[in-house]
């Protein structure tokens, strides 16, 4: 089934995409959201990762930020395989060509609500509860970024961070062109067990305080974690979309972020076994 996406913008972010509205093939309104998507590339030619499969990327990412405890605006992987996604343009907005790509990234859009006034400083507090979180997903520098997250008051007065776009954990996606940060390449030739090794009985309060994760066991899955589709919705196996290669070098990547953020977690007590 046909499924729609009504530009509503001109490019905001760095990479290629728009505000949309979301319909599916009888007109029926679903959501508005953000959809994004990379088209070049600086990938080495020994890794296995592919400029098309960004989209994925992205969506695995904030993924695995939900199993983590951080929390996130709906995000969904839009299926284009059958070329079943069309555009449709308003007057006044640049009618750039998005079609063609299999996968797109596409985020809900969310309002902020809350006065962004802070003379507390609950929102740095707030933040500095998920850096180990946001360190462990090699996502930290989002916090930099004050249009990528948005505020959300307790009922206790405190705030819990919503995080609206935390790109991708292993590469980055600048200007269209899909790269890896230099200090993940001599990853990608290492070895995956001496990582599990140091993750082997990692146990971790989450995020949202509410329940504890085991580390190694998230790394253990990425072959068979699945992802939100918007088209239909539901949700499609990693190993349906990626190639075996392409998991396997995502694992060491998500293995040494992991690894490396152990000692902050030590420091901020959050495990509680080891």
């Amino acid at each position: 089934m046909e499924t729609i996406l009504k530009i509503l913008s001109n490019r905001k972010g760095s990479n290629p995409g728009a505000e949309c509205d979301v319909y599916d093939s009888m007109g029926t309104f679903i959501l508005r959201g953000y959809f994004k998507y990379c088209n070049g590339s600086s990938i080495p030619k020994d890794s296995s990762l592919m400029v098309g499969h960004q989209p994925i990327y992205e969506v695995l990412t904030l993924e695995l930020a939900r199993r983590l405890g951080l929390q996130t605006v709906n995000f969904y992987l839009v299926l284009n395989l059958n070329g079943n996604v069309r555009f449709e343009y308003l007057p006044g907005y640049d009618k750039i060509n998005h079609s063609g790509r299999e996968y797109y990234f596409l985020s809900e859009i969310f309002r902020e609500n809350i006065n962004r006034i802070d003379p507390n400083n609950k929102v740095n507090d707030a933040l500095n509860l998920d850096i180990p979180y946001l360190e462990a997903l090699l996502i930290d520098d989002i916090i930099n970024k004050r249009q990528n997250y948005s505020i959300e008051a307790n009922p206790n007065g405190n705030y819990r961070i919503k995080y609206i776009d935390l790109g991708c954990s292993f590469v980055r996606a600048v200007s269209g062109v899909i790269s890896i940060p230099n200090d993940l390449n001599k990853i990608r030739r290492g070895s995956l067990k001496k990582m599990l090794k140091l993750l082997r009985g990692k146990v971790i309060i989450s995020a949202g305080n509410d329940t504890f994760v085991n580390l190694d066991e998230i790394v253990d899955s990425i072959h068979s974690i699945s992802l939100p589709t918007l088209n239909p919705f539901g949700r499609i196996y990693l190993n349906d979309c990626l190639t075996k290669s392409e998991i396997d070098e995502i694992q060491k990547y998500i293995a040494y972020g992991f690894s490396n953020s152990i000692r902050m977690f030590e420091k901020a007590k959050l495990i509680i076994s080891s």
